[in-house]
């Protein structure tokens, strides 16, 4: 009728995800005599338009190190960034940790440039809100176990089921997931000598192997042979020699120190010459030591570390006892 009028309202529901071209277009058109919106007319009353933004949470989580080494610290970085158009309210990010703590202990460290973190083993979780273009900041560490009794990969994933997110719960994606490997030093030493019995006035030849058996390298290690069960019975003659590195003799101790890198040997060779007459003890004994991490000889105790040289006096005496016959 005259002066009369109809309402006509509908809805549509938005894809998830949203693969058009992110504008929602209707145009109302009417073939009615006076109608202002007949087909092809441009009134742009005739015409609703509705842009669909897309929210978009890029977060990146890196490591300081790709490899480490028992009683090493770990960090750990996680970049969060609402680099799309639309805020996010209370925004979830959840860092698992249980494929690192198998290996490492958390050090109840992480810090974050806003929101607000938890910590529930094994999940560290982050809370916050993001306008578009803000970026969080979230850092903790983690200190490899001594010994790593572990798979020693220690794996662990951020995750986020916020709309935009690239790291949703399983996520493969690698922006999400680091890798770090536990590399297990080891320092084999041997000791030998020439002998293990030696006379009066001779000479006593040592040799020291010092082997990087592990899969990391060591820069300036040091091994120490102290003489000071040898001097009682014996000099040493200054020729010690080294395949690589440097030695270096401050009575009673020769130390050797050097660079290996895995599969490397170093030899370390001296002699001594035992005094005539022998006035000491007659037995020459001395260790080869290490304080690097994963050396075999820590103390000198083991029997691959220690060589004992035994000094014969040299002098046959024989006494007939008097009721002999």
């Amino acid at each position: 009728a005259i002066g009369a009028s109809a309402t006509i309202t509908f809805t549509v529901t938005v894809n998830n995800p949203d693969t058009g071209d992110k504008s929602l277009t209707s145009t109302m058109t009417s073939a009615a005599a006076g109608s202002t919106c007949p087909a092809g007319g441009t009134d742009p009353s005739c015409t609703a338009t509705v842009t669909v933004l897309i929210p978009a949470l890029t977060i990146t989580k890196t490591a300081n190190v790709s490899t480490t080494t028992p009683g090493s610290t770990v960090g750990y970085t996680i970049t969060v960034t609402d680099t799309g158009p639309t805020p996010y309210t209370a925004a979830s990010v959840n860092d698992a940790l249980d494929g690192v703590l198998t290996d490492a202990v958390y050090n109840n460290d992480a810090t974050a440039s806003a929101g607000t973190l938890s910590f529930v083993s094994p999940d560290l979780i982050w809370t916050g809100d993001l306008t578009p273009g803000q970026t969080v900041t979230i850092s903790y560490t983690v200190t490899i176990s001594n010994p790593d009794t572990g798979d020693k990969h220690l794996i662990n994933i951020a995750t986020s089921d916020d709309p935009g997110s690239p790291c949703p719960t399983g996520t493969a994606n690698p922006a999400c997931i680091v890798t770090v490997v536990t590399l297990i030093p080891a320092l084999t030493i041997t000791k030998t000598a020439n002998v293990s019995t030696v006379t009066p006035g001779s000479a006593v030849d040592y040799t020291i192997t010092v082997a990087d058996t592990g899969q990391t390298p060591y820069t300036g290690a040091t091994v120490t042979d102290s003489l000071a069960g040898v001097l009682g019975d014996a000099a040493y003659n200054h020729d010690a020699t080294a395949s690589t590195g440097t030695i270096g003799y401050t009575s009673p101790v020769l130390t050797w120190t050097g660079d290996l890198t895995p599969g490397q040997t170093a030899t370390i060779s001296y002699s001594v010459t035992v005094s005539n007459p022998d006035a000491g003890g007659r037995f020459l004994s001395n260790s080869a030591a290490s304080t690097a991490t994963g050396s075999t000889c820590p103390s000198g105790s083991s029997p691959g570390c220690t060589v004992t040289v035994a000094v014969l006096a040299g002098a046959l005496s024989i006494t007939v006892p008097a009721t002999a016959t």
